[in-house]
């Protein structure tokens, strides 16, 4: 190689973007080559895209929050203890009515289920449905030693209440718990939305009539009553469970 060529070459890799020093600052994915003033050249073009690439993940390091990512789970803060939440979570549901909360709870219910964490949406239904009997026939709920009525009415009725959460898919072969005594006076068939637990449909229908409509089952030892044909029975009584449950 000539002196004049030599120098241009170490003149050009002196100045070459590509240069080791330069790389060094650009934090290049490649090492300095040994081969020369070609090589040096040959990479010029890949220095520049790297320029670019860098200018292009700066602006996206600017838009990325500086913030670590949130924790999973709650977070209190500083004096702030875990009962304190609690507490405010319970303040925050006290000034909302009976049906708002049923229906928050059913919301939770379906995504506990939907987790399978639980396998049915029935939790808090039966002792709902015996709360709003109260209200509609007055009197008191049985112990829960008593296995054959859930209430004895103002008038001396006994009740048994049955309820049942039913949705769209809710199968026609579905039926209300199991009855293994009809030792009461009526019953009380109410339906209530999966999805909401609001009211749907409530029958009182007499003991005698279920008797008869049901068909005994020995594997669970009573008699079952689909929930289509017990709703077909005796006299509906929705409208007065529709004005207990407003309130």
């Amino acid at each position: 190689m000539s002196k004049s060529v030599a120098t241009s070459a170490r003149s050009k890799s002196s100045t070459n973007p590509g240069s080791a020093e330069q790389r060094d600052q650009l934090d290049l994915p490649f090492a300095p080559s040994a081969s020369g003033a070609e090589d040096e050249l040959d990479r010029a073009g890949t220095v520049g895209e790297h320029e670019s690439f860098q200018v292009a993940e700066a602006g996206r390091a600017r838009r990325r929050p500086s913030h670590a990512p949130p924790a999973i789970g709650p977070t209190y803060g500083a004096g702030q203890r875990r009962g304190d939440r609690v507490n405010s979570a319970h303040d925050d549901l006290s000034g909302a009515s009976v049906p708002e909360l049923l229906a928050r709870y059913a919301a939770i219910l379906q995504e506990l289920q939907d987790r399978r964490v639980v396998r049915t949406r029935n939790a808090p239904l039966g002792d709902y449905a015996e709360y709003l009997a109260v209200q509609v026939y007055g009197g008191t709920l049985a112990t829960n030693s008593v296995k054959s009525y859930d209430l004895l009415a103002a008038d001396g009725r006994r009740v048994q209440v049955k309820a049942r959460t039913v949705a769209p898919d809710t199968r026609a072969s579905a039926v209300f718990s199991v009855f293994r005594s009809f030792d009461f006076d009526i019953a009380v068939l109410i339906t209530f939305d999966s999805a909401t637990y609001a009211l749907r449909q409530a029958r009182e229908v007499p003991a005698v009539d279920l008797k008869s409509a049901g068909r005994h089952s020995a594997h669970v030892n009573g008699r079952l009553i689909k929930i289509t044909a017990g709703l077909q029975l005796g006299a509906d009584v929705t409208p007065r469970f529709r004005t207990v449950v407003s309130r």
